[in-house]
């Protein structure tokens, strides 16, 4: 399988769906997961299995709108850490389970914006909108008030399985387990409840009291959220980089607030020469520029611009006309009578 974040596979009428890492990134999309999951019967009982950070918001909400509206049971284990995205996910199942090991963090989500004034608060009333969104899903889960899960997301809250069994997130405690978790979840979180460099599935396990103490001990909220941003302010400079090396720095903030990937941001802008080239043979070169903003794709530029130049044509040009019809249109023309011109001839003589 092309992806490194999630596996599923089913037997008869059960199905284990592993999420093992960063959720949407390496280039696997929500869509992946979809495709895949898609294939396990509609009443099939899936155990979701879940050891993951966290991830892309919309591709979370994706798939746990996707699980949640699996008709046959689901079983939710947090097999190591259910962080961010994650955590939400984890709540799609029928039944939370936790080892005594395990840890959930809930918070508000993050983004970045580059812009003016209006740009800013735009995006921080779409900040706002995915707070309540996500919010809902543990209000729901837990019964508990709209402003106590506010107030946990907004302190950044890792929860250990008997304090997540207590605020209603989680349903049953289970044995601890070995743990695993991979040592590139550093680079997303700075320092974690529990030493993930020491973490192997072949390591020993760590009791409740030892994780919670190593805990309250190294997590720092603010050196996490420090890294976060300091990665999101990377990506933000690396796209205007590139948006103002193509010629449209103006463009950077439109592909930002769409949540578009360097990589995908790279594709869209490898395309501008040919977009540029179309719109100028279409005497339309002053629409390049908000076609190359908007992530249009060459061939999409080239049907709009089409459709453009048809309309302009009026009625003289119909693209939509079948071959069909042109027959009928000669057919219904007038027809020369040959046999008449010859009668009218002789008749001058």
């Amino acid at each position: 399988m092309k992806n490194s974040w999630y596996r599923i596979q089913a037997k008869d009428n059960e199905a284990e769906v592993l999420i093992y890492d960063e959720i949407g990134f390496f280039g696997v999309s929500a869509k992946d997961f979809i495709n895949d999951f898609q294939k396990i019967s509609p009443d099939a009982t899936i155990n979701l299995r879940i050891n993951s950070p966290g991830g892309e918001v919309f591709d979370g909400l994706a798939i746990f709108n996707l699980i949640r509206a699996h008709k046959g049971e689901v079983i939710t284990t947090i097999d190591g850490l259910a962080a961010s995205m994650a955590s939400a996910i984890a709540l799609a199942g029928n039944k939370v389970i936790m080892p005594e090991n395990a840890y959930m963090m809930i918070h508000n989500p993050w983004g970045i914006a580059i812009g003016d004034a209006q740009d800013m608060a735009d995006m921080a009333d779409f900040l706002e909108k995915l707070n309540g969104t996500l919010a809902n899903i543990y209000v729901k889960k837990s019964g508990k008030e709209q402003d106590e899960i506010r107030n946990l997301m907004d302190q950044e809250t890792w929860l250990t399985a008997a304090e997540a069994k207590d605020l209603g997130l989680a349903d049953e405690v289970s044995e601890a387990k070995k743990l695993a978790a991979r040592a590139n979840w550093k680079s997303k979180f700075q320092k974690l409840p529990i030493p993930v460099e020491e973490i192997s599935p072949e390591s020993q396990v760590l009791s409740p009291e030892s994780a919670l103490s190593t805990q309250r001990s190294a997590l720092s909220t603010e050196e996490i959220r420090a890294q976060a941003e300091a990665q999101a302010e990377a990506r933000a400079k690396e796209i205007v980089t590139l948006c103002t090396a193509a010629g449209i720095p103006d463009g950077a903030a439109s592909f930002l607030e769409r949540g578009f990937k360097v990589e995908d941001v790279k594709a869209r802008l490898a395309d501008a020469d040919q977009i540029r080239a179309r719109c100028l043979a279409a005497k339309l070169p002053e629409r390049a520029n908000a076609y190359i903003k908007a992530g249009m794709t060459v061939s999409e530029v080239a049907n709009e611009l089409f459709d453009t130049l048809i309309a302009r044509q009026g009625e003289e040009i119909d693209n939509k006309l079948h071959p069909s019809n042109e027959r009928r249109r000669a057919v219904s023309a007038p027809v020369v009578d040959i046999a008449e011109i010859y009668r009218k001839r002789n008749l001058r003589k």
